[in-house]
């Protein structure tokens, strides 16, 4: 099967890549015989429209965990990438085993990961969650009162439209 569509969102570092139609995707053994990516997760950009819509498809965090240290991303590296992906983008993620990372910006890293259900549901994730959740983690390490260095690190829980979404932000140990 050949690659069908690609698109790539290339924004001050931030990479974001989409492929659909491609062998990487398959039927996972699910009975909706969705196909479903090997990495979890597909981003559907905005595709150069302009809007000043933030999606968001999550409560407000139900737990936020502030766990900064001095292996933590910086806060500025944080602030853009959250600059990076303001706007209309989506991603939408599948149930997988492990957290998977779906945005970056040099040393900051956000991932997600969604709780088990019995039947695979797509979960969306909007980059208004993103942003939410990446600022309410910078807010409560600065009331934590601790001298971070310039870091934060952390966790939380969304309650989310299908389901719920553990999302965590730490280091990008990915090449930047």
């Amino acid at each position: 099967m050949m690659v069908t569509s690609l698109f790539k969102l290339v924004a001050t570092g931030l990479l974001a890549t989409v492929v659909s139609g491609s062998p990487a995707l398959r039927s996972r053994g699910n009975d909706s015989g969705v196909e479903v990516p090997d990495d979890g997760f597909i981003y559907h950009p905005n595709n150069g429209t302009i809007s000043n819509t933030v999606y968001t498809y999550c409560k407000e965090d139900q737990t936020t965990e502030v766990q900064t240290s001095d292996a933590s991303p910086f806060i500025q590296d944080c602030q853009v990438l959250m600059n990076n992906i303001a706007g209309d983008g989506v991603w939408e993620v599948w149930q997988v085993s492990h957290q998977k990372q779906i945005a970056h910006y040099r040393s900051c890293a956000f991932g997600v990961e969604v709780e088990y259900v019995p039947m695979r549901i797509t979960q969306m994730v909007g980059n208004g969650d993103i942003m939410r959740a990446i600022t309410n983690l910078i807010d409560a390490n600065a009331k934590a009162g601790r001298n971070s260095g310039g870091r934060v690190g952390g966790k939380g829980h969304w309650d989310c439209s299908a389901q719920g979404v553990f999302w965590s932000v730490y280091w990008n140990n990915k090449k930047w």
